[in-house]
């Protein structure tokens, strides 16, 4: 559920040339999706018009820019949703986040 103000991306699908993959070219993948913004409602709007990749596994890794006003519990899960794990990465290590208790 986007914001209010928030509009949503095109379906992130639709420019993916996916009516090729009946040529037997082998399936899409996306190797990474990058999503920036300044706020965390157009990063969720970005995540929603993808929604359907993540879903079906056709992008293999999400990073996502720290924002403001970065709700980490939101982001978990969405992520939970799309069957995705979370992770935290710090200036000089990684950390799972989306088992951690909700202490």
């Amino acid at each position: 559920v986007l914001p209010p103000g928030i509009k949503p991306y095109p379906d992130l699908r639709a420019i993916l040339p996916f009516e090729d993959e009946d040529d037997g070219e082998g399936d899409i993948v996306v190797p990474y999706l990058h999503v920036d913004g300044v706020s965390m409602g157009h990063q969720m709007a970005v995540l929603e018009a993808a929604r359907s990749l993540l879903e079906d596994q056709t992008v293999v890794v999400v990073g996502l820019e720290h924002s403001p006003d970065l709700d980490v519990r939101v982001l978990i899960e969405f992520f939970r949703q799309v069957g995705y794990k979370t992770f935290f990465l710090g200036a000089r290590q990684i950390a799972r986040i989306d088992n951690l208790c909700e202490e």
